[in-house]
């Protein structure tokens, strides 16, 4: 399920100039697009490991040079270089990340919060879901 632009719209706010941000189980690609126009210094990272999706998120890389678009399996995936992350997954994979890899990130997560620990910040949003975006810092 992609992201709606009340999210995306809201992460920003977040979001301090990042110079790495990685979009995990970025799908389509649609939330990498965002990020990357909006912040145009930043070098935005799709991550998916779902062949079609990865596909049509590449083509739609093509066309934007601050984004890049990755077949990898995002769980065993060390984003050393990253200021900020975000994702929006389903609990179950939530919790299988392991977080002791995000030290020195900012960690956005739509709407599934990770049950190991308490977020910096929670936003509610007024889309039509009611969603909540979880701000972490490690």
């Amino acid at each position: 399920m992609p992201s709606n632009k009340h999210a995306l719209t809201a992460a920003l706010e977040f979001l301090h100039e990042p110079k790495v941000l990685y979009d995990l189980g970025c799908g389509f690609g649609l939330s990498s697009l965002f990020f990357a126009k909006k912040m145009p210094p930043c070098k935005v990272i799709g991550v998916e490991n779902a062949l079609f999706p990865f596909l049509i998120a590449k083509l739609l890389s093509l066309f934007v040079p601050n984004l890049t678009i990755r077949f990898k399996n995002f769980l065993n995936f060390k984003p050393k270089d990253a200021d900020a992350i975000y994702l929006y997954l389903c609990p179950s994979l939530m919790q299988k990340i392991d977080l002791t890899d995000f030290k020195n990130i900012t960690v956005i997560s739509n709407t599934f919060g990770f049950n190991a620990t308490n977020p910096k910040h929670k936003k509610r949003l007024n889309d039509f879901y009611k969603s909540t975006l979880y701000v972490y810092s490690f």
